[in-house]
């Protein structure tokens, strides 16, 4: 069955597959990495009848194959690796990646989407920070040290999906901003519980060369290229997740 997919078992020059990974939770898989480098997936419910195999085209512009594969348990799914042959910047590297948890009961800013990917978190001062109110503009902003600068002006403080877009910089502790979504209240936010926000990320030297695609804040913005290990965005971003696109194609059945 799904000799597409499997490869045909006559053909002695093709080894299919050469390395299974079950998984069991969140739901019933199995991982099979092939020969020629492609990954292949089937998903099966016996309570269901479901049987099905499909492909899973990884992201990237050259050469990539998947070497191997297995999965661990973990809290709540099972996880499950690859090693995974890429050319980047003209030079072969095995990597080891790991799928991403099923995206179910999570922010949108928490999706990830991409292959050999990075997420990067704004900017976290280590310091309180106290709103002048919970919503409005020319909302005075107060740290409790001595974290804010000039430059600062036109970044976004975000925190527990509240923001506040910076208009103005009073002093090192102080900017005046326009709250764009409420907070809860004027209490203290502790420290490393808010973020100013980012228009560029470095360490991504694995990716060198490369046109990523760019999930920021929740949505998808204009690819960058890496250059030195870092790439600058087209805005000011709180939660930035980047890394190579792919396609997600779904065939329905016949009507």
């Amino acid at each position: 069955l799904s000799e597409d997919i499997l490869g045909d078992i006559g053909d002695t020059t093709d080894e299919g597959v050469i390395s299974l990974s079950s998984v069991k939770e969140h739901y019933p898989m199995i991982y099979a990495a092939k020969d020629d480098g492609s990954l292949a997936t089937l998903t099966y419910s016996r309570d269901e009848d479901v049987v099905a195999w499909t492909d899973n085209i990884l992201g990237g512009s050259t050469a990539v194959a998947v070497k191997s594969v297995a999965t661990i348990p973990s809290t709540g799914q099972d996880v499950t690796w690859l090693i995974v042959s890429r050319t980047i910047d003209g030079v072969t590297r095995q990597y080891i990646e790991k799928f991403d948890k099923v995206f179910r009961n999570r922010d949108v800013e928490d999706g990830i989407f991409v292959d050999s990917s990075i997420t990067v978190i704004g900017d976290t001062p280590s310091a309180t920070l106290t709103p002048g109110a919970t919503t409005g503009s020319s909302i005075t902003f107060t740290a409790g040290s001595a974290v804010f600068a000039a430059t600062d002006v036109g970044r976004v403080i975000e925190s527990s999906g509240s923001k506040a877009l910076i208009t103005s910089f009073t002093d090192t502790s102080n900017v005046v901003a326009t709250i764009t979504t409420d907070f809860a209240s004027t209490s203290a936010i502790a420290s490393g519980s808010w973020n100013l926000s980012i228009n560029s990320v470095d360490g991504l030297d694995h990716l060198e060369g490369e046109v990523l695609q760019v999930v920021a804040n929740g949505g998808e913005t204009p690819t960058v290229t890496v250059s030195s290990g870092s790439v600058t965005l087209d805005g000011q971003y709180n939660v930035v997740t980047l890394g190579l696109g792919y396609n997600a194609d779904i065939q329905l059945l016949d009507i």
